[in-house]
């Protein structure tokens, strides 16, 4: 029995050798392509306060654990900074 493990070990040796390995920046590349998909500036049909563009959220998948919790928002045309309710 330990004759077949050590056998079993060795074969399942040779076959990691034969594996062709990617990079460390690949790997990255393939689970995250693109900020896995996340933009940072996402639309959210709010008014901006100061001059009436859109508003944005900072970073949808962020959201501060306040009571009630809230998202950063900015305006790109103005540069207004703020919260606003989830």
């Amino acid at each position: 029995m330990r004759q077949l493990m050590i056998l079993l070990n060795m074969q399942k040796g040779n076959q990691m050798k034969n594996k062709k390995l990617i990079s460390l920046e690949e790997a990255d590349a393939k689970a995250f392509p693109e900020n896995h998909g996340i933009r940072f500036n996402f639309e959210n049909g709010i008014e901006c306060p100061k001059c009436k563009e859109e508003l944005y959220d900072v970073n949808p998948v962020i959201m501060f654990y306040s009571d009630p919790p809230k998202k950063q928002i900015k305006c790109l045309n103005c540069g207004y900074r703020g919260y606003r309710y989830c």
